[in-house]
């Protein structure tokens, strides 16, 4: 298993939040969309100027900007 940041995870690669370091307020924020510790995620559309990259979390497809998720700290397999 490797483990790098959210915003360096690859397009169509699922992997799993292993660790959400941000305040409260934003945390809080992504909890309520979904993204928390043990869910799985995967990165699905980059826009044309590179962020912000939409997210698929569980049946909902999100919208996070790079400085978000340089905050999460995601595993996945080879």
């Amino acid at each position: 298993m490797r483990s790098t940041q959210l915003n360096l995870l690859p397009l169509g690669r699922t992997a799993k939040v292993v660790r959400v370091d941000c305040n409260n307020k934003l945390k809080n924020r992504l909890s309520d969309l979904g993204l928390y510790e043990g869910n799985d995620i995967c990165p699905v559309l980059k826009s044309p100027l590179g962020e912000p990259r939409a997210y698929r979390i569980n049946e909902a497809t999100i919208a996070l900007r790079d400085s978000d998720c340089k905050k999460i700290t995601v595993i996945f397999g080879d």
